[in-house]
């Protein structure tokens, strides 16, 4: 049994139709979903290309490195694709986004057929999105964060296709990958480490993590994305801050900022955020603290109906 990691520089999932896309076909990328686990709800923790030295169980913003042992591992560079800019007209971004996504079905479709993958493990995701057009037009500055940015596809094909074609809807994010590789090759969790296995999950286990930490050093810009909300914290010179606040999944593309309507809201989950960002910064297990509860929600951040 061989475990393989392909890994997609730039792969948003409004490009895959496994993801919803009506706009144009990705029949490779479909059928290896449907003998797959598809995670519907992964993030990247920084969007950047990734790279077999980038998965690890820390943070990307920390100086930790962790002391894993991935050499046995398959990695696995997808091509590069040149997806068209934002200014685009409608009709030509369209077309040029087939090609980009189009160039990573086929490419994935070869692969595929020169690789026997029925007794092996293969994992497919992206270290970063891409902006969409809508996105663009409705708001020029969306942000290091967007969700057409952290938003990237995740999808695990287990030996004999087993659990083929589930969907799990839990969080998950980059850092729980070095975890769950590190897992699944008989290596000890450390309980330093800032990620999740997630073999739970591709067991049956209905959640993971109680929310995703995302962030950008260099915009200083960071968020909390749980499966109701996502809070944006921007932490500008001078101690100022700003934080916008959106609804999900209802705002996919986060365009109502509803900070000032939920303006307590919005500061509770801005505390638990430097929280979990101070702590991720100490040599010692992570603190995630749980969220208050919304009068809308069960137990487990699902909006009741």
């Amino acid at each position: 049994m061989t475990v393989w990691v392909i890994l997609a520089d730039s792969l948003p999932v409004w490009a895959l139709g496994i993801y919803g896309n009506e706009w144009f076909a990705t029949p490779h990328v479909d059928k290896l979903a449907s003998r797959s686990v598809v995670f519907h709800q992964h993030f990247a923790d920084t969007p950047r290309p990734l790279r077999p030295d980038a998965i690890i169980p820390f943070f990307p913003w920390t100086t930790s490195t962790g002391d894993l042992d991935l050499e046995s591992i398959h990695w696995v560079e997808a091509p590069h694709l040149d997806w068209p800019t934002p200014k685009t007209e409608l009709d030509e971004w369209i077309a040029a986004a087939e090609n980009a996504a189009g160039l990573f079905d086929r490419w994935l479709g070869t692969w595929l057929q020169s690789t026997d993958i029925r007794r092996d493990w293969l994992i497919v995701t992206s270290g970063r999105g891409v902006p969409i057009v809508e996105t663009e037009w409705w708001k020029p500055d969306i942000g290091p964060l967007h969700e057409s940015l952290v938003h990237v596809p995740l999808i695990v094909h287990l030996p004999h296709d087993e659990q083929a074609g589930r969907g799990v809807f839990a969080l998950s994010q980059t850092v729980d990958l070095a975890v769950t590789l590190a897992e699944f090759t008989g290596r000890e969790i450390q309980p330093d480490w800032h990620g999740r296995s997630l073999l739970p999950l591709l067991r049956g286990v209905t959640t993971c993590r109680p929310y995703a930490i995302l962030g950008s050093v260099e915009s200083n810009t960071w968020a909390l994305q749980s499966n109701v909300e996502k809070l944006l914290l921007d932490e500008a010179p001078g101690n100022n801050r700003q934080l916008r606040y959106f609804l999900k999944p209802d705002d996919r593309w986060e365009v109502n900022d509803l900070r000032h309507v939920h303006f307590e809201r919005a500061e509770q989950i801005a505390g638990i955020l430097e929280q979990v960002i101070n702590s991720s910064r100490e040599s010692k297990p992570i603190n995630y603290p749980p969220l208050p509860r919304k009068e809308n929600e069960d137990g487990h951040g699902q909006t009741r109906g």
